[in-house]
Parts: structure tokens; sequence; C-alpha cells
């Protein structure tokens, strides 16, 4: 898929910057969206990356990303 081939390009770039800074670890986890929590992140989205809307609302349908 195309746009997964995008994002781990971004985050091959992020953990290169962050080593080159001396971050020693990188927690990831996924983001439960509730409540104005939510609403604040997809209005973010739509104003900073809305050609990506439309997936981030699949993906984040129920609040939180699926395992898979």
């Amino acid at each position: 898929m195309e746009s997964e081939a995008k994002y781990t390009y971004n985050l091959d770039n992020i953990f290169k910057l962050a080593s080159q800074c001396n971050v020693h670890y990188v927690l990831a986890g996924t983001l439960y969206l509730r409540g104005t929590t939510r609403k604040h992140f997809f209005d973010f989205i739509e104003k900073v990356f809305p050609d990506e809307k439309e997936g981030i609302h699949r993906i984040y349908n129920t609040g939180g990303a699926d395992k898979d």
C-alpha cells in the first residue's frame, strides 16, 4: 500500500533524527481518541493533512486502531 510505505519512510526518518539527538529509546503506542481529544485531533488532521483525513478516520473509526 502506497501510504504505508510513506509512513514507514517518515518513521525511519524520525528514528534517524532521534538517534542523532541522542534519544535512548522510543515508546510507540496506539492513540485512543475519546471525547474532546478526538475532536481536536480530527480538526488538526483536516487542517494540516486533508489528503490523509479519510484514511485516518477509517483507522480510528471506533476510537482506537485495530490490532491489525
